[in-house]
């Protein structure tokens, strides 16, 4: 119990300076839409054609499912400014950087050649590109598999870029036994990591997840895995039921109900076995619930929490289904 105990506080603790920025007023959220990227392959690893990879957005008052922009490649390290005036986005060694806008034409900021580079019984995964809060210089953190079989090793880095050249010096490396490379090497690594201010697209994913959701259970239990009910922010009337695991954290699994007052009975919005796995995230803005596959935000669902209707059902292909501030217009 401990353990658990402990982690809920660390958790606590850095959701009251990871919470993404712009959800501070219903002004603010009725401006919201959802936001994801269509046509990636099951893999992860294409853009589908004929249409090629799209960034979309999905407005749930209206239904209507919108083209933002075409993309090139399958966006990773995504990130917005805090004004979403501006998203940067990595496609395989090219940081761009455009107008979070309609039709908006991407600029390439620089190119990550050397860091990318494969290396015999290496494979190397760009983990973050930021600004340093303090100097503006760009950094990234990468994690580094090195070795074979028995042999192999994780090592985490920190990288730091010439701001006249195309060249990366190393910060700081450190070995660690965790796979995402967040968890052993964590202490070690933050002090070189102090971004200017933004919303990265892996802290909007992360804070969907079931952990950040504990303190809405409907009976204290101290957090007790098992079947759960969750009180929805919409109405003390409307409710989530899904099986509470824990392993490196909490975790939502199917299936995923929704339990209205009144008349309505128990409404299975994802059954257990679906197409992108049964570890799901969830989070609600102004009525309405988008309910993901835990850390990719694909077959996103849309449900409106006033009339148990499904607006959106989205694919495998369509990925990090998140809440944003809506592009503006051409």
């Amino acid at each position: 119990m401990f353990p658990k105990l402990l982690l809920m506080f660390l958790v606590l603790l850095t959701a009251c300076n990871a919470r993404p920025a712009g959800k501070n007023s219903s002004a603010s959220q009725s401006r919201r839409v959802i936001s994801y990227v269509a046509n990636i392959s099951p893999t992860g690893e294409f853009c589908r054609q004929p249409d090629g990879c799209q960034w979309r957005m999905i407005d749930p008052r209206t239904g209507s499912d919108e083209l933002i922009m075409p993309l090139e490649g399958i966006p990773l390290n995504v990130w917005w400014n805090p004004e979403y005036t501006q998203v940067y986005y990595r496609l395989e060694s090219k940081l761009f950087r455009t107008a979070w806008r309609v039709g908006a034409k991407p600029e390439m900021v620089f190119t990550v050649n050397e860091v990318l580079a494969r290396k015999p019984d290496t494979v190397i995964t760009i983990e973050d590109i930021w600004q340093d809060g303090a100097t503006g210089k760009w950094r990234l953190k990468t994690l580094q598999y090195e070795g074979v079989g028995e042999n192999e090793r994780a090592v985490a880095g920190v990288w730091e870029h010439e701001p006249n050249g195309q060249q990366w010096f190393v910060l700081d490396k450190q070995p660690t036994e965790c796979g995402c490379g967040d968890c052993a090497c964590a202490s070690v690594m933050n002090k070189w990591i102090e971004p200017r201010p933004r919303v990265a697209l892996h802290e909007l994913l992360d804070t969907m997840r079931a952990a950040w959701h504990l303190d809405r259970a409907s009976a204290d239990e101290d957090w007790a895995e098992g079947r759960r009910s969750f009180i929805s922010l919409a109405s003390p009337r409307v409710s989530y039921e899904f099986d509470l695991v824990f392993g490196d954290s909490y975790h939502a699994m199917a299936p995923f109900v929704l339990q209205r007052g009144g008349s309505s009975g128990p409404q299975t919005i994802y059954p257990k076995g679906g197409p992108c796995g049964d570890q799901l995230s969830f989070a609600e803005e102004a009525g309405f619930l988008l309910l993901t596959a835990e850390y990719t935000g694909a077959c996103g669902r849309v449900v409106n929490l006033q009339s148990g209707a499904t607006i959106a059902s989205l694919p495998e292909t369509a990925k990090y289904a998140a809440w944003l501030e809506r592009p503006k217009a051409h």
